[in-house]
């Protein structure tokens, strides 16, 4: 009789999924929010403008995108438009709200809240945007970073097959520092780097050594993978 699979990993089954978008977004939001402040800080000790600032950036990386038309998209188009947008919806200084001439509380506080965060929150909003458009570039570059871990990976399994035939030894510590450096800190890494650099880099410098690296340790892990399932 065969047998009825366990609860738990029928729920651990059916939940993967959901754990692993929550995950990403989780991520994401981590990754919007420390780059944020690392913009917010860098903004500060140079004093420089958020818009000029942040706008070099778009153009930089609009240009330099592996997926240009993407990057466009997400990046200069959303960032003119929110442009004209916060022109329109930003809070007046003097502008009456009673018809007796009076100030009410809400916009005294909004008014007291932009004068002491305005660089802050222009800065946060902007970024935004910049963040959408890195985040662009770095999906661009995921078929090359998914191409050279498959090519390493082949290489690493005819190299663990040789190892079979010829009775080698193997090895769970290489295999599993393998992984740990490989899928699970290098790439994470690069990914925060890249993101949260509050200057132009190019994505190729970051990614592309990171790739090789992690090719070069997926093919180490590969070949040291335990000869029989």
């Amino acid at each position: 009789m065969p047998s009825k699979p366990n609860e738990n990993t029928v729920a651990q089954a059916t939940f993967a999924p959901f754990r692993l978008v929550w995950r990403l977004l989780s991520a994401t939001m981590l990754l919007w929010f420390v780059s944020c402040v690392i913009q917010i800080a860098y903004i500060h000790w140079r004093h420089v403008d958020p818009v000029t600032h942040i706008q070099d950036q778009l153009e930089y990386y609009t240009g330099d995108s592996a997926s240009h038309g993407l990057a466009v998209q997400m990046g200069t188009v959303t960032f003119e438009h929110l442009i004209e947008r916060w022109k329109l919806h930003r809070w007046k200084p003097n502008k009456p709200v009673t018809a007796a001439g009076e100030t009410s509380v809400a916009p005294m506080i909004k008014r007291g809240i932009w004068a002491s965060f305005q660089a802050e929150i222009e800065t946060t909003i902007y970024n935004t945007v910049l963040f959408a458009a890195k985040l662009g570039v770095a999906l661009g570059l995921i078929p090359l970073y998914l191409t050279w871990l498959f090519a390493f990976g082949m290489d690493g399994l005819v190299q663990r097959y040789i190892r079979r035939a010829c009775g080698g030894y193997e090895s769970a510590s290489i295999y599993h520092r393998a992984k740990l450096y490989g899928t699970r800190l290098l790439p994470p890494f690069a990914a925060v780097v890249f993101m949260c650099s509050p200057i132009p880099i190019s994505a190729l410098l970051i990614f592309g050594p990171v790739a090789l690296f992690s090719a070069l340790l997926v093919r180490l892990q590969a070949t040291y993978y335990k000869k029989y399932l």
